[in-house]
């Protein structure tokens, strides 16, 4: 499965202490799911999501500044309930709740100044997400939103000093898939 992986909230932001500058971007997930019987079933997902970084809603905010930024790479683990409700043999409803880990790779930055570069790596590890959605399956073809939420810590090394910065990581996936 994949689509699109929209940033949403302070993840999303251009404005305030906690802008994440993170643009549209896109995700690949593989998700396998355990039938307990026709209506419930545990879902575990894996999914890869790549956002860029809105380097010219920054400049704005920090001009004359020069910026290069690589993108935000963010693995998702997820697991938990899915329950569904068919239509017909060949449609189904479902909504889902799970619970999992966020692992970000948040992107370098290097700000530039009258010619003299500042590069500012930052690090993260994993921490607990939560996640709902809501689909519908069609002749085995899954479309649906999924809502991924976490509020990870990174640290920000300046160079002078290092920084632990909480920001808060949403984002809405548009799944388009095939279920075998």
């Amino acid at each position: 499965m994949g689509g699109a992986a929209i940033p949403v909230g302070d993840y999303g932001g251009t404005t305030g202490s906690n802008a994440g500058f993170a643009d549209i971007g896109y995700f690949s997930m593989v998700e396998v799911s355990k039938n307990f019987n026709s209506t419930i079933s545990w879902t575990t997902s894996l999914s890869l999501a790549i956002n860029g970084f809105d380097k010219n809603a920054m400049r704005k905010t920090i001009a004359p500044l020069g910026i290069t930024t690589e993108s935000y790479k963010s693995c998702w683990g997820m697991t938990g309930i899915r329950l569904q409700t068919s239509f017909s043999h060949e449609i189904k409803f479902y909504g889902q709740g799970q619970i999992g880990f966020l692992s970000i790779n948040y992107p370098v930055i290097m700000v530039s100044y009258n010619g003299f570069p500042q590069l500012q790596p930052t690090a993260s590890g994993p921490v607990l997400a939560l996640g709902i959605g809501v689909g519908l399956i069609a002749n085995n073809i899954n479309i649906g939103l999924r809502f991924l939420n976490s509020s990870p810590k990174h640290i920000e090394d300046s160079g002078i000093r290092y920084s632990t910065i909480k920001l808060p990581v949403s984002i809405l996936q548009v799944v388009v898939g095939y279920n075998i």
